[in-house]
């Protein structure tokens, strides 16, 4: 299990600015990287995805399948592997819900949330699910 996630500024921008945009609705999105050592990803790209739950609810999010697949197929034989994936909370914390935990269906891929109180994105942190599917650990992020 990855120890922390390196980011640019430029990728936490673009998450923050993706939530922002999306509010009062969740955003979501897939975040590739690479493996720097046992304990660090190192963020590559950050690629947006369409919330096809944002017209049920604005308090849920799936990511567009189409988006997940083409970002597969771009990655497939390079260095690049998919890393994480992000989606807002508004007007709540960037800590896992328990919907989220219900939802971590992969628990190789770290969460990152971004909560937006108002429309202002805030905060935003890293989780990864515990293999036994009980709840979340903390992921430092770091940011070059």
């Amino acid at each position: 299990m990855a120890v922390s996630i390196q980011f640019t500024a430029e990728h936490i921008q673009s998450i923050k600015q993706d939530a922002e945009e999306a509010y009062p609705n969740e955003a979501c999105g897939l975040i590739t990287g690479r493996t720097i050592n046992s304990e660090v990803l190192e963020v590559i790209r950050v690629v947006k995805a369409q919330n096809i739950r944002a017209s049920e609810t604005i308090k849920r999010f799936e990511v567009d399948p189409g988006t997940r697949i083409k970002l597969e197929k771009e990655i497939r034989g390079t260095n690049e592997l998919l890393i994480a994936h992000y989606h807002s909370h508004p007007d709540n914390p960037a800590t896992p819900s328990n919907t989220d935990l219900i939802n971590a269906h992969e628990p190789e891929l770290i969460w990152i949330i971004v909560s937006v109180e108002g429309g202002k994105a805030s905060d935003v942190a890293a989780h990864q699910v515990l293999e036994d599917k009980t709840s979340f650990k903390k992921v430092s992020i770091l940011v070059k």
